[in-house]
């Protein structure tokens, strides 16, 4: 009778281990996505501010 509840319990735990470690893979996917998306659009800015500089700078020649 105790082993059947140890093989219960072990199937509840490899269960939520399972859980746990897809969770934490779709997480850092959605971390990493993020963070891209973040560098992508502060590059932009940059490079918009760098435009709106040289391009004012162009004009008053």
């Amino acid at each position: 009778m105790f082993g059947m509840y140890l093989k219960i319990v072990g199937n509840v735990f490899s269960s939520t281990y399972l859980g746990t470690m897809i969770t934490a893979f779709v997480m850092k996917k959605n971390e990493d996505k993020n963070y891209m998306l973040q560098y992508i659009v502060q590059e932009r800015k940059m490079w918009r501010e760098d435009i709106r500089t040289e391009t004012e700078k162009f004009c008053m020649l």
